[in-house]
């Protein structure tokens, strides 16, 4: 019993593997074949049952011919057993992270090179002592004893590695596959040291039972592929796609459909695919009314040829037209009788979405003709009337300062008050007037720019004169710091709307500087900018306050805003003044109570272009 035993083991243990492989690879055709890990297990199947094949191969030769061929026959043919922890080694590693081709060849390298050393280096091997009838070799050699110790140190390395992996993974079904492949690994490990305990208790003469203990391993990637690897078939993908995508699919047979997919039928309003089988696809087809001759969309679809992004208007079942999308491609373009696949694309939400954003388009267009076109009779009313309001403004301007200056004669106390309040208020009135005339006009794009080279130094000086009277009324510290290198630099600019824009940043800073506060100026050069920044110890603004206070009409709301009159327009013609030349203004501030700092900065070479004199106010 025995000796039939030992005679054929090898042989059985062929049967054995290349059994379960053939069953696993048929079971494995299912999947996809490119899934990383479905090949890297085929892979390791095939070492498997090449280490099988040499075993008889080997064993066989031992009994039939001379143990001295079959030694030369071992050294020939063991590249089909060298390759199989190298195998090993990939699939563990394909659990862990993709496998690159560069690193599978790390794992079969060092492998390899064990067969150039056992083609020419026979006593390295064995001293060449064959034992018959087990077939292996007696006694070992470096060249195995290093081979196994390399198996053993790397398997186990990998092992662990895949371990901590698993331990480490928060996806269960993933930590549940690696476990599986590591119990499956340390069983295999176990089965060869027994293997190896065993043919030392029983002799040279009992069989290796290397091969028959890398089933655990086989057992425990296929169940953990099968069960946690999550790796589609190729029936469930193909079902899943095709009853999931949205457009229909249809395959047609000399104008017939033979089959179609739940996406069709759903389309052509019959519910189910099997009321489509079986009927012509002219039958859908919308065709001219009172017209017996065969429409355009018809002849394409029975044309049998290949239809790219061809529109076409189908019937529904319920008699609705439904535009679609046509892409139509032979299956056999060498074989006619094999039909087409038609591939239909539902257009109607497409076309209704093109309808209402045409529809759209249409009524912003309609409105933002509207607008502007308010927009230009506000700016012509404001104009209008600002000019007719100056013309009277004028005169009891004029008529109260010479009340003032008693040119008629005297004029008691009370009499000279109501004069200057007369005068104070009509200036005032012809201030806002014309402040509301400059931002029309900016609106309108009717503001004219006159450029002409200006010196920075003269435009700080008048500015700060016109200033000056209020500083000293309210005790205010004006503090000028001008940069030498733009001190006498002259900009393309103009020069009215510039010293403009810098009185009202000043006028601002005093009028909300409390008395004896500090009014900064200062200047700096840019590259081709000028910088201008006016700082003072104010009130200060929230967050929320700095875009705002640029917009006309806008006022900070504060106690001290209210002892000074305003109008809320300095600011917003300051922006839009310094917008028409082409720079920008900002204000910066640390909150309430802790002063403002508006900066605004200018090109020297004067607006880029005849659009910079065209600014929305209102933006």
């Amino acid at each position: 019993m025995y000796s039939v035993f030992v005679d054929n083991y090898y042989l059985c243990n062929l049967f054995f593997a290349v059994g379960y492989t053939l069953c696993l690879q048929i079971y494995l055709g299912r999947y996809t074949p490119d899934d990383p890990k479905t090949s890297t297990f085929q892979r390791y199947l095939v070492t498997v049952v090449a280490w099988a094949f040499f075993d008889v191969i080997v064993n066989h030769t031992a009994r039939v011919l001379s143990p001295e061929f079959s030694f030369t026959l071992f050294r020939a043919l063991c590249f089909l057993w060298l390759f199989v922890p190298a195998a090993g080694l990939d699939l563990i590693e394909s659990l862990i992270r993709p496998v690159t081709w560069k690193l599978r060849a790390c794992f079969f390298l060092p492998f390899a090179l064990f067969y150039p050393v056992a083609l020419f280096a026979p006593d390295l091997v064995s001293s060449r002592h064959y034992v018959y009838p087990a077939g292996f070799l007696q006694p070992w050699g470096w060249w195995y004893v290093s081979f196994m110790v390399l198996t053993l140190v790397l398997v186990v390395i990998m092992l662990v590695r895949l371990a901590i992996s698993a331990y480490n993974d928060t996806d269960s079904s993933a930590r549940r596959e690696k476990w599986l492949l590591v119990g499956g690994g340390g069983v295999s490990i176990l089965g060869q040291a027994a293997a190896q305990l065993l043919r030392e208790k029983f002799g040279p003469g009992f069989p290796m039972l290397g091969n028959l203990f890398t089933a655990p391993v086989v057992m425990a990637a296929f169940w953990g592929l099968k069960k946690y690897g999550r790796v589609i078939s190729h029936r469930s993908l193909y079902k899943t796609t095709v009853e999931v995508i949205p457009s229909g699919l249809v395959h047609l047979r000399n104008g017939r459909i033979s089959w179609a997919n739940r996406s069709m039928a759903y389309l052509l309003g019959t519910g189910e695919p099997a009321g489509l089988l079986g009927r012509m696809v002219e039958e859908f087809v919308s065709r001219p009314p009172n017209s017996p001759e065969t429409s355009q969309d018809v002849q394409l679809l029975m044309s049998k040829e290949r239809l790219n992004d061809q529109e076409v208007t189908l019937v529904t079942e319920q008699g609705d037209r439904l535009p679609c999308m046509v892409n139509m491609v032979p299956l056999d373009p060498d074989d006619p009788g094999q039909g087409t696949l038609l591939v239909v694309t539902d257009l109607s939400r497409l076309k209704e979405t093109q309808r209402d954003l045409e529809n759209s388009l249409e009524i912003s267009t309609h409105l933002r003709i509207s607008a502007e076109a308010a927009s230009r009779a506000k700016s012509e009313f404001l104009a209008n009337m600002s000019h007719e309001l100056r013309t009277p403004l004028n005169a009891i301007i004029g008529f109260s300062e010479i009340l003032e200056d008693q040119f008629f004669g005297d004029l008691n106390e009370t009499q000279l008050k109501y004069a200057g309040h007369i005068l104070d208020s009509g200036r005032h009135l012809l201030e806002l007037i014309n402040n509301i005339l400059d931002l029309a006009k900016v609106e309108s794009g009717k503001m004219e720019m006159q450029v002409t080279p200006v010196k920075i130094k003269s435009v700080i000086e008048s500015s700060l004169l016109m200033i000056k009277e209020m500083a000293l009324k309210h005790a205010l510290k004006l503090d000028v710091r001008v940069d030498d290198d733009i001190n006498e630099a002259q900009i393309h600019a103009d020069e009215l709307k510039l010293k403009q824009i810098v009185f009202n940043l000043l006028s601002n800073a005093a009028k909300f500087t409390p008395d004896g506060g500090t009014i900064t100026l200062k200047t700096a050069r840019n590259n081709d900018r000028v910088v201008i920044t006016i700082s003072d110890t104010g009130i200060g603004l929230a967050p929320d306050e700095k875009q705002r206070i640029f917009g006309p009409f806008e006022q900070v709301d504060s106690s001290l805003s209210r002892l000074q009159p305003g109008t809320g327009l300095g600011l917003a013609l300051a922006r839009c003044l310094v917008e028409l030349h082409g720079g920008r203004i900002w204000v910066e501030s640390e909150g309430k109570g802790k002063g403002c700092s508006f900066t605004f900065c200018i090109p020297m070479s004067g607006p880029a272009g005849p659009e910079a004199t065209a600014v929305d106010a209102s933006s």
